[in-house]
């Protein structure tokens, strides 16, 4: 009976936390008395997370236990030096709690409450509780070529223009994780419809052409990467969570080396909306500290380096967080995508891979909208996520007691 009051607890704890993060993203958060609530909802679910660890007593592997305290130590030393805020406390804490829990239902509700939360939002934009803001952005002439040069931009009630865009990429990428290999081809018809569709009201290249790069990917893996030996994903040898160390080193290399006189270096900045030119900005005026330089360097929040947003999750990771906290969040996801590929979850290793290669556009290496794949951490041998691996240990058992069943008689 504890077990399942405690697992109530947290379903609950999680989805308010995930609701809370969506409505702090909206204008709902500039609405004084909603502000208000969320602030203080946010700090009654922290004080139930910590209580609900008291209960549950978790006990996990001593080395990741010692990565979540090193996170929670730094992420508290951040947060009173350089005002990084609570923002990674939260997800931390989730994750300690989720040990034990079914990966396959925090993926399920995570899909369905972050969906209904958006939803809800844009419902309020059109019943007029909230605004449609509509900007125009302009794109390049290497970039502009292909996308039109000039597109409308809806924000539907949320703060920045991209957010539908980015949470349709995400949920779509969780869908892939939960239902690997269970997807309809009138399925996968509607999401790329519902592509365009966003595209055409958000104007999110990017995500636009990740989504297509995936849904491509995804049959690839589905009907050719099939005939392959599975074992070749089971070996050990798979070398694909070198993609987050990679991403990190083109990342720096790339803002590093920037320079305005280049003509390499203007085609490739303009290409990637100025990424370059602002990263490298932000590098030089707050630097790469160990405990970083708190939650709004690199962002339009910056009373010090106004209108600098740094849109590279590794960059802004070391900025914000500082050195530690960043080697450490990059090893976790290398981690994650070594069990994947391990499990022989080819779909689940695919989504890692593609997060890799998104956060070099976005931001989204530490954010609340990763948490079911945080929780993997703590729950690698969950059915969903190695019942591969696990029938193949089963396996190996049942080869030695049929050997030494045969030795005995």
């Amino acid at each position: 009976m504890r077990k399942i009051k405690s697992s109530n607890i947290f379903m609950f704890l999680y989805e308010a936390y995930l609701i809370n993060q969506v409505f702090s993203e909206s204008q709902f958060n500039e609405i004084t008395l909603i502000h208000t609530l969320l602030f203080a909802t946010r700090y009654i679910i922290l004080l139930g997370l910590v209580i609900l660890i008291m209960i549950k007593n978790n006990t996990s592997s001593k080395n990741k236990l010692v990565l979540i305290v090193i996170l929670t130590a730094f992420t508290i030393l951040n947060m009173l030096i350089a005002d990084g805020g609570l923002a990674m406390l939260p997800i931390i804490l989730l994750v300690w709690n989720s040990k034990g829990y079914s990966i396959e239902k925090i993926f399920s509700i995570t899909i369905i409450t972050l969906f209904l939360s958006h939803l809800f939002v844009m419902l309020c934009v059109l019943l007029g509780v909230i605004k449609d803001n509509i900007d125009y952005r302009y794109i390049g002439s290497y970039a502009g070529s292909f996308f039109s040069g000039q597109y409308r931009r809806h924000d539907m009630g949320f703060l920045v223009h991209n957010q539908i865009a980015l949470m349709f990429l995400i949920i779509y990428l969780m869908i892939i994780a939960y239902k690997q290999d269970k997807i309809k081809w009138y399925e996968s018809f509607v999401i790329m419809i519902l592509n365009y569709i966003i595209f055409h009201f958000f104007g999110s290249r990017t995500v636009f052409l990740l989504t297509t790069v995936v849904c491509i990917m995804y049959y690839v893996i589905r009907f050719i990467g099939s005939k392959k030996k599975k074992s070749s994903l089971k070996d050990g040898k798979g070398l694909l969570w070198i993609v987050y160390p990679f991403c990190t080193f083109i990342s720096f290399l790339a803002t590093l080396t920037y320079n305005p006189s280049s003509r390499i270096s203007q085609i490739l900045d303009l290409f990637f909306n100025n990424r370059l030119y602002l990263s490298k900005e932000a590098i030089n005026f707050f630097g790469i500290g160990i405990i970083g330089a708190g939650k709004y360097a690199g962002t339009y929040n910056s009373a010090e380096l106004v209108e600098n947003t740094v849109d590279n999750g590794y960059i802004s990771l070391f900025l914000q967080q500082g050195v530690i906290v960043a080697f450490v969040v990059i090893g976790i996801w290398c981690y994650l995508t070594y069990i994947a590929q391990k499990s022989g979850n080819k779909f689940l290793t695919l989504v890692f891979v593609v997060f890799a290669v998104e956060n070099i556009v976005n931001t989204h290496l530490i954010s609340y909208k990763m948490l079911p794949f945080f929780c993997i951490l703590l729950n690698t041998k969950d059915k969903f996520i190695a019942g591969n691996l696990i029938w193949v240990n089963h396996k190996k058992k049942l080869l030695k007691m049929r050997i030494k069943f045969g030795r005995v008689r």
